[in-house]
């Protein structure tokens, strides 16, 4: 009941004292007017016959309009005049009527006083307040200038973002990253500066409402500091690519970031220039406005911050020019260790000039790493271990280029070294009549690098020779079966060994056909006509393999070695039964060479005849 007879005194009196508060939105600081009429009765109903003076009140819009919630804002003295009053032209903050609120949307009220009493508040007014003061800024300096960057620091009395701007002169003409976060304390980095040089610069900070707050007008600067780079730009991997009728590009790269400037003209004088200042290490500079029937010289030239310029060689190009060809590329070895140096070689053409520079990306990162002008060759030791494709790249005199395919080059450590495989190890002849001189081939794996081959002809357990290479020769004098060993041996010391058989038989004569040295077939060797022939070869090593090594295979051999020579030579002149012979001879050496394949098609024959024979035991 006492909150609504509290609500309709306020309803009362807000008739009575009504403000009219028809002012727009405003920014804090701005001029405000308040108009309205004095009330005539307090709070309790009592009369205000005179008015000490007026309190305003506040509520933020986002609150429950309450009279509890009301926050008293200012206090102004009364004036002499009782009714139409009007208070404005207040804009400090030190003054009763300034409007000390934060931006926002708010009710607002007014209340009067007298003798320790106050009316009801007024009916409110919704106001928004504006923020449009920019953020002061101050202690701005620069520190930690060197050669090519500074650091701008400075501090503002509001929370607003961060942003330099900077040149040569108070045009400035470049600006710095925007840090976007608001804060009270700025720093921006100014990178990419050149050495000596004076720079003008001044700060920017916008706060939340958009207000854009900027110190400078030229009054801030710093050096930078002195070069003390004397180095030049290296450069290499110029490249002429992308000819049209009329147009080049040249690219190039260089160590360090550095300008980009090609010179050329139909003579070594050159004549035009077309460059960019932009410091990069890839360079691409386009050449136009040229005819594709002329040979144009040209050189690229390249300078860093600190002024160190760079010049390549002279090199010419042509428009119309017919690409050079690449017809081979090798290393003297695709294994070795770090430290070992390897030569590379290379072989190329070109259709309507000659070739005038090769270069070298030893390790395939695509950066060539030598150069050699005319000569086909070079030579490098790798450092470290790994895996590398290296590559050879060919220019002719017109510019034109072709790039091999990588070969691959393995340096390896003990760690990481693969022990050597031998594939094969072969003699040939495998067998023959003494003095049989045998020709002993390996083949290993491509991993291996070797360095040693140790051969021990006769199987006695000591190795009779070592080369560094493979085949080797050796003759037997004397009739026998050895055991003939290799031990391949790599870069790392690692080692692998095989064995391989050979057999020496006694010489026998078999009249004007001899064939001594056809490992005794002799039959074979007189209708094939060479102890080498394949079909000899074959049936020699299962000879060798199955019939020697077992007794009854012995005493078969010994009887052929018996009976077969007379009749060789009788077959050896005859070409009727040479022909005769080979055919009979054709299954076996078949069998012989395809036992799987022989044993398959003999189960089906002999499978063949026994259903033959069930079929007609049935009919019977």
């Amino acid at each position: 009941m006492k909150n609504l007879k509290i609500y309709k005194i306020i309803a009362f009196y807000s008739f009575v004292f009504s403000c009219l508060l028809g002012w727009p939105s405003i920014s804090t600081g701005d001029t405000i007017t308040l108009c309205w009429t004095p009330p005539t009765q307090t709070m309790d109903g009592s009369a205000l016959s005179s008015i000490d003076g007026y309190r305003f009140y506040s509520i933020p819009s986002t609150s429950a309009l309450n009279p509890s919630n009301f926050t008293q804002f200012s206090d102004i003295p009364a004036t002499s005049t009782t009714t139409g009053i009007c208070a404005g032209g207040k804009t400090s903050n030190t003054d009763p009527a300034y409007l000390p609120l934060s931006p926002g949307t708010y009710y607002i009220s007014v209340t009067a006083y007298s003798a320790g009493k106050e009316s009801p508040l007024s009916l409110t007014v919704t106001k928004t307040i504006v923020d449009s003061t920019a953020p002061v800024i101050s202690g701005v300096y620069s520190t930690g200038v060197t050669q090519t960057g500074a650091t701008i620091s400075w501090a503002t009395d509001e929370a607003s973002d961060s942003q330099a701007a900077y040149g040569t002169t108070t045009a400035y003409g470049k600006t710095s990253a925007l840090d976007s976060t608001l804060s009270t304390s700025h720093t921006r980095t100014l990178s990419g500066l050149t050495h000596s040089t004076k720079y003008y610069y001044k700060v920017m900070s916008r706060d939340a409402a958009g207000n854009l707050g900027e110190d400078g007008g030229g009054f801030y600067n710093f050096t930078t500091a002195s070069s003390t780079d004397t180095t030049a730009p290296i450069i290499s991997n110029i490249l002429a690519s992308g000819a049209t009728a009329s147009t080049v590009n040249i690219s190039w790269l260089t160590n360090e970031a550095s300008t980009s400037e090609v010179e050329y003209g139909a003579t070594q004088s050159y004549g035009t220039t077309t460059s960019d200042a932009t410091l990069v290490t890839n360079h691409s500079v386009t050449l136009s406005g040229l005819s594709n029937t002329t040979t144009y010289y040209f050189r690229v030239n390249s300078s860093d911050s600190s002024g160190n310029a760079a010049s390549s060689a002279s090199r010419t190009l042509r428009l119309s020019n017919t690409a050079p060809a690449i017809s081979s590329f090798y290393s003297s070895t695709t294994r070795t260790q770090p430290g070992y140096t390897l030569s590379f070689y290379a072989a190329a053409s070109d259709p309507d000039g000659v070739i005038s520079n090769y270069e070298w990306d030893f390790d395939g990162d695509g950066v060539y790493d030598s150069e050699t002008g005319s000569t086909a060759s070079a030579s490098h030791a790798y450092a470290s271990a790994g895996t590398y494709g290296a590559r050879v790249r060919v220019t002719d005199n017109s510019g034109g280029t072709a790039v091999s395919s990588a070969v691959t080059v393995y340096i390896e450590t003990a760690a990481t070294n693969l022990a050597p495989t031998i594939l094969s190890f072969t003699a040939t002849p495998s067998s023959g009549a003494p003095p049989l001189a045998v020709t002993f081939s390996v083949i290993t794996d491509e991993d291996s690098y070797l360095t040693s081959y140790e051969w021990d002809f006769d199987g006695n357990g000591t190795f009779d020779a070592t080369t560094t290479s493979s085949p080797t020769a050796y003759t037997y004098e004397t009739a026998g079966t050895y055991s003939a060993r290799v031990r391949v041996t790599d870069d790392f010391d690692a080692t692998d060994s095989a064995d391989t058989d050979v057999t020496v038989t006694s010489t026998v004569s078999v009249g004007a056909s001899a064939v001594a040295g056809g490992g005794g077939c002799f039959i074979a060797t007189a209708a094939f006509g060479s102890p080498l022939d394949q079909h000899v070869a074959s049936l020699r090593g299962f000879r060798d393999r199955y019939l020697v090594n077992n007794p009854a295979g012995r005493v078969f051999v010994s009887l052929y070695y018996w009976a077969s020579p007379p009749i060789a030579e009788v077959i050896s002149r005859h070409e009727a039964l040479k022909m005769i012979v080979r055919a009979g001879l054709a299954p076996v050496v078949y069998a012989v060479e395809h036992p799987y394949m022989a044993a398959i098609f003999l189960s089906t024959l002999v499978a063949a005849l026994l259903a033959i024979l069930r079929k007609k035991a049935s009919r019977a």
